[in-house]
């Protein structure tokens, strides 16, 4: 076999190596549930845009991810005025801490 057919296999192999771990992928992250009270905490407190927060949570019941969003409600659902901040931000024994998103 000549070279041109081993670099043509090799990038094959590759190709197929890389859509196998992007179909797992989302396999292995889920969604975060909601304990009844989740605690968030966000310093500095009072920020215009442009400044850069630091975000840490506790009362996640389940799940390996959540997303932060900016919201000017108070309740627990997702608005479509809502604005993602980060996504996917990994939860470690239902929390995350001194996660930085800028506003």
């Amino acid at each position: 076999m000549d070279n041109k057919n081993k670099t043509i296999r090799y990038t094959i192999y590759a190709l197929m190596a890389i859509l196998v771990a992007t179909m797992a992928l989302p396999l292995t992250v889920t969604p975060a549930n909601a304990a009844t009270t989740i605690t968030v905490t966000v310093n500095p407190t009072n920020f215009a845009p442009g400044t850069t927060v630091l975000v840490k949570t506790s009362g996640f019941t389940s799940g390996t991810a959540a997303n932060i969003y900016l919201s000017s409600n108070g309740y627990a659902t997702i608005s479509s005025t809502d604005i993602l901040l980060a996504s996917n931000v990994p939860l470690v024994n239902g929390a995350f801490s001194n996660v930085n998103v800028t506003v």
